[in-house]
């Protein structure tokens, strides 16, 4: 699932805006925080090398 915002206090907060019709409904999981760390610096390996299994706080 592709990270598109992020919640802060209560206050969904989006990348981008969206123009949804009026009477659109918005469904939202949220997952267990994640640490800064994960948000900043994608995750590595061993090796060094960045892997694809980061997640972005959301």
């Amino acid at each position: 699932m592709a990270c598109r915002g992020r919640v802060t206090n209560g206050t969904i907060v989006l990348d981008e805006p969206v123009d949804w019709p009026d009477g659109t409904r918005v469904l939202v999981h949220v997952g267990p925080p994640t640490t800064t760390n994960e948000t900043a610096i994608p995750a590595s390996d061993e090796s060094g090398q960045s892997s694809d299994s980061a997640r972005r706080e959301s």
